[in-house]
């Protein structure tokens, strides 16, 4: 269960994805989450809801087949947004399954064949193909680790981004909750 104090610390990440890309998904997983967990929507939620309240009832009275407005009413550019966020979110589940089996000793390129295998419905699974998966995913930036000292090297990678995306310590200057005022 998530504490309902730290509710806003935790939706930061779907506030700076819905701010970045416009794309509504981010918008409605905070939706879910605040009524799973009985808290208050933010204020950015509301204005959303808000907004998309004014377009359905501008809409109201004008004889307009509500159904084929929906899409617009919601704010979504194209229903490719929502394949688009399924193909984001089948990646981040790749990349942490991909962590577990590092974690669990495997080596990196058996733990992701693993992860790929487990999460993966693309038909791309060659090893450049994946291997771009991570990399983007994790941050690096110097390419797929190789040779004796990689599984270490993708350790210290897993714990470099943990580090810089969930709140594990205040001390860490790139912990997103510690930043919020």
């Amino acid at each position: 269960m998530i504490d309902i104090d730290r509710m806003p610390e935790y939706l930061a990440g779907f506030e700076e994805a819905w701010k970045a890309t416009k794309n509504p998904v981010h918008v409605w997983s905070a939706i879910a989450i605040c009524c799973q967990h009985g808290a208050p929507f933010p204020a950015w939620v509301r204005e959303y809801l808000e907004d998309c309240a004014k377009r359905l009832l501008g809409l109201c009275g004008r004889g307009v087949d509500i159904r084929d407005q929906l899409k617009g009413i919601f704010g979504f550019t194209g229903w490719a947004q929502l394949a688009e966020m399924h193909s984001e979110l089948e990646h981040e589940k790749f990349a942490m399954a991909f962590a577990a089996h590092i974690f669990a000793g495997k080596h990196p390129q058996h733990a992701r064949d693993y992860a790929a295998n487990e999460f993966l419905s693309i038909p791309d699974k060659t090893n450049d193909t994946l291997n771009g998966y991570l990399t983007k995913f994790f941050g690096v930036t110097t390419g797929w680790p190789r040779g004796r000292n990689a599984p270490q090297a993708w350790r210290d990678i897993i714990v470099d981004w943990l580090a810089g995306t969930l709140c594990v310590s205040p001390t860490i200057p790139a912990c997103r909750c510690c930043m919020i005022s």
